[in-house]
């Protein structure tokens, strides 16, 4: 029933927001008023309305049975003093039937009043003992408010702390699977370094042949000294050559220059991604390299639990101090 209660006053709620020009003061009210159904603090106010309703019978029924009292004492007086004035008046005298019909009357009186005394004796009575047990219900309540309260906040601190991990795991795993992205994986890096270190070897071994063509091109045998001058225009056109082998050898040792640094480069940049941790400057490949590379993922992904722990905390701790603010500050104006 309680939780038929709180649904119906949140639908309440959203069907009165459109409607009235203070919709967003109203729609706090009515959040304010469903906080106070769900943790019990609703039923505490009512029975403390019943406690001051009870205490205000209790004050009546006093207030009565004083005034009947103060009649009762009053008459009492009288009729003591008209036994006084009997005592004191002959009997063949009017004044003494006279005073004698005061006496019955005011017997008659004072037994109407003595039936009312009892009367409002009994309402005051019940009254207290009606005071006493709605004292004792809101007592209840109150400790039921109290241990629904603490349920409440401990269920809430759970489910937040749930929802934190649950948010900050799916954060962290978006956040990885983009760095993952962005990062090559070291099954990846093993071909394209074996590929450089092939264009190394290969312009190496263009080296070593370039230098032993130039070597047997160079090369003069004796018989041909005296026939130098006959082959200048040859010699020209050897040195021609010559100059040309050497511009492609210059070429060639530019372009394995750019390859050697860009396999430095590439170097680099695996140790860059190794050294994320500790700052050491050696470089992994193949299985060391992938474990690195794990390791790094997970001391990035700690760092972020943490962050996202921290932001988690600070949430909560406004959370638990703004809510009260609003509920002192609706209950001071209502």
């Amino acid at each position: 029933m309680k939780a038929g209660s709180c649904s119906s006053s949140g639908v309440q709620a959203s069907s009165s927001v459109s409607s009235d020009p203070n919709a967003f003061k109203k729609l706090l009210n009515s959040a304010v008023q469903y906080y106070e159904e769900c943790i019990g603090l609703t039923e505490v106010h009512k029975a403390r309305d019943e406690v001051n309703q009870c205490e205000h019978d209790l004050y009546l029924a006093q207030q009565g049975r004083r005034e009947k009292q103060t009649e009762l004492n009053s008459l009492q007086s009288r009729l003591r003093d008209i036994h006084s004035e009997l005592d004191r008046t002959q009997r063949g005298e009017d004044r003494y039937l006279h005073l004698l019909t005061e006496e019955h009357a005011a017997i008659k009186r004072e037994r109407e009043l003595l039936s009312s005394f009892e009367l409002l004796e009994a309402k005051e009575r019940d009254a207290f003992n009606i005071l006493s047990n709605k004292v004792r219900i809101s007592h209840e309540r109150e400790r039921e408010r109290e241990e629904r309260t603490k349920y409440w906040s401990l269920t809430g601190s759970l489910l937040g702390a749930f929802l934190g991990i649950f948010g900050t795991t799916i954060a962290n795993e978006v956040r990885m699977r983009h760095i993952r992205e962005m990062i090559p994986a070291g099954q990846e890096m093993r071909p394209l370094l074996g590929e450089m270190a092939k264009i190394a070897r290969e312009g190496q071994e263009n080296v070593v042949d370039f230098l032993e063509d130039l070597k047997n091109s160079l090369s003069l045998d004796s018989p041909k000294l005296s026939n130098l001058a006959e082959k200048r225009e040859i010699e020209l056109g050897e040195e021609m050559d010559v100059k040309k082998s050497i511009d492609d050898l210059k070429e060639q040792n530019d372009q394995m220059l750019d390859r050697m640094g860009e396999l430095k480069r590439l170097i680099h940049l695996e140790r860059s991604l190794t050294d994320a941790e500790g700052g050491r400057a050696v470089a992994y490949i193949g299985d060391d390299m992938a474990a690195m590379l794990h390791q790094t993922e997970q001391n990035i992904e700690a760092r972020l639990k943490l962050q996202t722990l921290v932001a988690v905390v600070g949430f909560y701790a406004a959370l638990v101090i703004t809510l009260p603010l609003i509920y002192f500050y609706f209950s001071g104006a209502k």
